[in-house]
């Protein structure tokens, strides 16, 4: 038998000798024959405290001292680590909301493209057409006058112009003494404003 006692392994106090010895852990030898998991059972003895105790006992008996292997999983990372991780992160996301913000840059060129297309496609002949079209199916007032506002609404139904683009080309066309504009009291929507002037009701000649 060792003739060393409990207490001359390092960390070993009196409170910590009363619990080893109610746990009948009585000797150095019985301390280096124990597992890390049946010290961690007892009171106030965790992880590190076990590994230590149990080295200490055989350190003293002369036994070879396990070497305690730390997982990579099991380390923490610093905090170095963690900001530069983020950092990293938040880089990516500015970069993918970059890509994100030209595609959609890209495709509103290219509706802008479309759009374009589209209105220079439109002859003045098709314009007119379709204005007498949506003229006819109008609700026509004393003297067959309709508001603007709704004639503008309804040919925006088949043609994709702009509210002033619509005016510009009706406005024309009363330049031209092919239709009739008159002033009044806008009861709603938006009235044809040209040169100054504006304009609430229309008519064919």
């Amino acid at each position: 038998m060792s003739s060393y006692d409990l207490q001359d392994i390092s960390g070993i106090g009196n409170k910590t000798y009363q619990t080893l010895k109610n746990a009948n852990i009585d000797t150095v030898e019985q301390l280096a024959n124990s597992t890390v998991r049946e010290l961690q059972k007892l009171d106030g003895i965790g992880k590190k405290s076990a590994e230590k105790y149990i080295n200490g006992a055989k350190e003293l008996l002369g036994r070879p001292v396990e070497k305690v292997v730390v997982r990579k999983s099991e380390v923490l990372p610093s905090k170095d680590s963690t900001i530069g991780g983020l950092q990293s992160d938040i880089r990516n996301i500015y970069s993918m909301l970059e890509r994100f913000d030209k595609r959609i840059k890209n495709v509103e060129n290219q509706l802008n493209i479309s759009r374009e297309v589209a209105e220079s496609e439109i002859s003045d002949a098709h314009f007119y057409r379709v204005l007498k079209s949506a003229y006819n199916s109008m609700s026509k007032k004393l003297g067959g006058f309709v508001p603007i506002s709704k004639l503008t609404e309804n040919i925006k139904q088949y043609i994709p112009w702009s509210t002033e683009k619509i005016h510009q080309k009706l406005y024309s066309l009363f330049m031209n003494y092919k239709v009739e504009l008159q002033p009044g009291k806008a009861e709603y929507g938006k009235p044809l404003i040209q040169d100054d002037k504006k304009f609430v009701w229309f008519k064919f000649k």
